[in-house]
This record gives structure tokens, sequence and C-alpha cells, in this order.
């Protein structure tokens, strides 16, 4: 992740621009309740993506870090240290599972330069252990993305996606114009296209998604920066299959200062986020009640 330097000149240089949107029921609330549900260690001071698989979590660190998975429990507690082979951490930005693979996402592209954008796949059942091997590698690139800029100005920028169905669902992190866009994957091993789906003006940089097929519920967590974080939780409901744009949507504004980098579904109607260690404090995981 970018320091807070470098984000207040990104966000302070680049105005939020318009962003097309299929969703036509939107609503906006101003602030959410939360609590502190525990603090995390040092070691993942830079927690960025998190996912929940039965009654664990599972979190890593950004770029500069070791190829690392730290198993937690519903409450927070580090259970577990899983160093992941043939899998280095590039840019680490997100995680998400599907029951029976765990997916990697190296595709951290703050700068808009990387060509070498992928996502690892590894058999849950190997995370029981303190080492696990990475089985396969989705190499992908954006097929829109025709400049590599070497700065900030550019939307292709990724830290949020989802296993649904037979894909993986992208969510772009765009600095450019603080909206996000819509990307989708094969799961299964090769070099890819990926397909634009759709675009929705988020206003701000999105850095987490995940899904709940209980509930037809995705959740995309973000911030914006004028000074202080200004973080918010996007919620989507109602959709037909992996329209998720398409539905209901509900944007909750978090009244805490903190970078947040992860969320998930702890159950049907709690939401759980992680924020970065900073200058408010340690890494922590935060608990948000959602309407049933």
């Amino acid at each position: 992740m970018p320091r807070i330097v470098t984000i207040v000149l990104v966000l302070i240089l680049f105005a939020c621009k318009p962003v097309g949107t299929e969703n036509v029921h939107l609503q906006e609330f101003e602030f959410i309740p939360f609590s502190l549900l525990a603090e995390l260690p040092y070691a993942v001071r830079e927690t960025s993506g998190l996912s929940k698989d039965k009654l664990v979590m599972w979190t890593h660190n950004d770029s500069g870090h070791s190829p690392v998975l730290y198993q937690l429990s519903e409450t927070g507690q580090l259970e577990n240290q899983v160093w992941i082979r043939k899998g280095s951490n590039t840019d680490w930005e997100e995680i998400t599972s599907d029951g029976e693979f765990m997916y990697i996402g190296d595709f951290g592209n703050n700068l808009g330069t990387r060509r070498n954008l992928r996502i690892f796949k590894l058999p849950l059942n190997n995370l029981a252990s303190k080492e696990a091997i990475i089985t396969d590698t989705i190499q992908f690139r954006y097929p829109e993305q025709d400049e590599f800029p070497g700065s900030y100005n550019h939307n292709f920028d990724c830290e949020a996606f989802i296993s649904y169905g037979d894909s993986l669902y992208l969510f772009t992190k765009n600095w450019q114009d603080h909206g996000c866009s819509l990307y989708a994957l094969p799961k299964i091993s090769g070099t890819y296209d990926s397909r634009l789906v759709s675009q929705f003006n988020t206003k701000g940089v999105i850095t987490s998604a995940a899904i709940n097929s209980n509930k037809n519920q995705l959740a995309l967590v973000g911030y914006n920066y004028s000074g202080v974080m200004d973080p918010f939780i996007w919620l989507f409901s109602d959709f037909e299959g992996s329209d998720f744009f398409g539905g209901q949507a509900k944007r909750y504004n978090l009244q805490m200062q903190r970078q947040t980098e992860g969320v998930e579904f702890l159950n049907d109607s709690t939401l759980v986020i992680s924020s970065e260690r900073g200058t408010n404090g340690a890494a922590s995981l935060f608990e948000i009640p959602i309407a049933q």
C-alpha cells in the first residue's frame, strides 16, 4: 500500500470524475456503528486481504513482505502461519476462497506499470500445515489498458476480488476517477484477457470485496483521503447472477480514521473489516452489524 504522504498527493491531485453506473436504486447513509473485534499482531501490521472459510479467517501482508498466510480465529486471534511456496509476494492485495481452493491476488498495481498480474491458486486442505505449494497460476491483463504511466494517473490498480460460480470477479481501485470497474476471469490456470463486465461510481478507492451467497449480498470496502482517512462500505443486494451493480446499493460511512484493507461476512448479519497499522493504532479487526 502507498503510505499516507503518497495518498495525500494522489487523492488531492485527482479529483473525482463520473463513472458509468448500471445501478438505479442508490441509497446513501451517513454512518454505521462498529466495534473493535481484535488488534492484530505486529507480524500482520500491513494486513491487506481477508477471507473466511468455515470457522477461521485468513489474511496476509502486501508488497515488501514474505509470502505468508496468517490463520485467525473468528475472534481475531493468530492460530497459524503458512509459508506459501512457488508464489512470491510481488504485491499481494486480496484473498478469496470457494470452499475448495484459496486464491491469492498478486495484482497490486499502484503505479500502473505491472505486466505480470496474476492470481495464485492452491487447495484449502494444504493450509493445514506450516507450508503450502501453489498448484496453479492465473495470469491476466486488462485489454483496455494501453498506457503504463508509472504514476497514479490510471484506473488499473486492483485490491479486491471474489469467487462466484465458475469465475473470479475483480473490482478495480481507480486512482484517477475514484470509481470501480468489474472484470471477470476463469478460475483455471492460464493466461487471459480479463473481461470488462460493468462499472460503478464508488466515490472512493476500493480495497476489498466479499460475497454472501446465502443472502445475495456483496460488500466492498474502501476509503477517501482529505487530510484524514474516511473509510466506507458499499453493500449491494437483490442482484441477479453476477450483475452485482444492478440491484440495490447502499453506502455506509465509517467514522474511524483508519486505512481499511479487508472485508468479509462474519455471518449473515455481521461484517468484519480489517485496517492496517497507522498513526491511529495497530492493525485491527472491526465488527459491523448490517441490516437484515
